[in-house]
């Protein structure tokens, strides 16, 4: 039996305990801000989805690390064109958004870094596909290219509603009809989309550029920002667009809607959208720790959600994506599942292979 404590000692043990408990969140917190007084610099999207990137992302980053973080807007091909052009020197970004379309360029080009998969815990909660098989950069969400359309244009005029591409070539619809131009981000993955809905091979443009030269009046789309400006006036009935976009007129309160492309699918049946993830890659070695810091905060349930709700895309969250389905007013907006879902996804490497024909032939083919 062990003999009693001294109310000296007894007192010193107290005071000691009181000590720890005192001083460990005091110590959880200084981890926590071990990035103190760093800056991180962080490439987004322009317009809505930047603006809620940095409100969902930044705050909730800034207050966990200590670090600051620094915001450049423009769209993934300039990113990494700038981060192509800087090899062998400084970085640009810190951070940069990719689509998955670009991804194979950039790990070529040797501009992204892997992060390192235990220093990103939420990337557990992420649909399968959104997990690069290669360990790169994880995606945040998802989009669906598809085909928005004016329901009400469509019915005064007595055209269906579309279900697959072929109402691009709708001679009713004659100066009518959108579609991305090659300097819009949506080419490179609209381009083999209507290639796989012709059934044509990717190494000869001309099959498939020659039936879009036929659209007459066809207007080409440098921007969403643009292209939502002429739906919105009525101008466009029938437009290549992306389902955030889409959504994000909606709540604006224009009567949209987006259809499938119809795409045939060699198992049988047909691929719904084209599908891309959306991918934010680490660009600077010597930052990857704070990167890596960034990264998990975006993959966490409650940023998912709130980037979600305000932007109109997939969270690749499974958490978020129970939640937002539910959403009383955008719930259904969004896929069905997050990831890819039953969704065409183009051979990105194929494609990489002869991207810079299509663009060649592309100026040839539609000349205004």
């Amino acid at each position: 039996m062990q003999g009693k404590i001294s109310r000296r000692k007894w007192l010193f043990m107290a005071a000691a305990v009181a000590g720890l408990a005192l001083s460990a969140p005091l110590l959880a917190q200084q981890a926590a801000r071990a990035f103190e007084g760093q800056a991180l610099r962080v490439a987004i999207w322009g317009g809505n989805t930047g603006k809620n990137l940095r409100g969902s992302v930044g705050g909730p980053f800034e207050q966990r690390t200590g670090a600051r973080t620094e915001w450049s807007e423009g769209d993934p091909l300039h990113f990494i064109a700038q981060m192509i052009a800087a090899k062998g020197g400084t970085p640009p970004h810190d951070v940069f958004p990719l689509e998955s379309l670009l991804e194979p360029q950039a790990i070529s080009q040797g501009v992204v870094v892997k992060p390192d998969r235990t220093k990103l815990p939420n990337a557990d909660l992420l649909a399968p596909e959104a997990v690069s098989p290669g360990g790169y950069g994880p995606a945040w969400g998802s989009f669906r290219l598809g085909i928005a359309y004016l329901p009400e244009k469509l019915k005064a005029a007595g055209i269906p509603a579309p279900t697959d591409l072929s109402i691009l070539y709708d001679p009713r619809l004659a100066g009518r009809v959108s579609i991305p131009d090659v300097s819009q981000s949506n080419w490179p993955h609209f381009m083999p989309a209507l290639a796989a809905f012709h059934g044509l091979p990717l190494d000869n443009p001309a099959p498939v550029l020659g039936k879009l030269a036929g659209i007459k009046g066809v207007s080409f789309s440098t921007s969403s920002s643009d292209l939502e400006t002429r739906m919105t006036s009525g101008e466009i009935w029938v437009a290549v667009w992306i389902d955030g976009r889409v959504n994000a007129l909606k709540t604006k309160g224009v009567n949209v809607e987006l259809a499938p492309f119809g795409i045939a699918d060699p198992k049988g049946g047909k691929f719904d959208y084209s599908v891309g993830l959306l991918l934010f890659e680490i660009g600077n070695p010597a930052k990857k720790a704070l990167a890596e810091a960034y990264l998990n905060e975006l993959l966490s349930t409650p940023v998912q959600t709130q980037i979600a709700l305000a932007t109109g895309y997939t969270p690749s969250n499974r958490e978020a994506h129970a939640i937002v389905r539910k959403d009383a007013k955008m719930g259904s907006f969004f896929a069905s599942e997050p990831g890819i879902g039953h969704g065409f996804v183009p051979d990105f490497v194929a494609w990489q292979k002869v991207q810079s024909r299509w663009i060649d032939a592309w100026g040839k083919a539609m000349r205004r």
